[in-house]
């Protein structure tokens, strides 16, 4: 089960998601060193210029939220949250699938080297892509549905 969530409500499901596991926050987050608000203003901030109300889609499940961005590409799996309470094989494979659902195009993964737990489940069920940096960090990309 899930549902959209229109752009006017981004902002706070993201804030919401982020309250319930101020350790992501900490370990994986780029700006962590800045405080909560920043990470908050700088996830919104990547958001908005990654696309348009149009080319991005947020969802809430019923164990976090996924938000999608179609791109010349392909589809870019941008966010992928499960709250901590509810991390585990099945729910993270049960949103992934979704998330493959919701497109009829390719699906992208972008992830920070460092968030080894999400690293690991994309390397489990994506093809490896490429290496990069960003913002000094160092990335990979995955391909999650031909």
């Amino acid at each position: 089960m899930y549902e959209q969530v229109s752009p006017d409500n981004w902002e706070n499901i993201i804030r919401a998601h982020y309250l319930m596991d101020k350790d992501f926050i900490e370990k994986f987050h780029s700006c962590a060193d800045k405080g909560f608000e920043a990470c908050v203003e700088s996830c919104m901030h990547n958001l908005v210029k990654s696309g348009t109300p149009d080319t991005i889609r947020m969802y809430q499940t019923e164990v976090g939220f996924i938000t999608l961005i179609e791109q010349d590409m392909g589809t870019t799996l941008y966010q992928f949250f499960i709250r901590p309470e509810e991390r585990n094989r099945e729910n993270r494979k049960a949103q992934l699938d979704l998330a493959k659902e919701l497109t009829n195009r390719q699906l992208y993964a972008f992830i920070y080297e460092k968030n080894e737990p999400v690293l690991r489940f994309y390397k489990k069920h994506g093809k490896f892509i490429s290496k990069y940096t960003n913002n000094d960090e160092v990335c990979s990309a995955y391909l999650l549905k031909e």
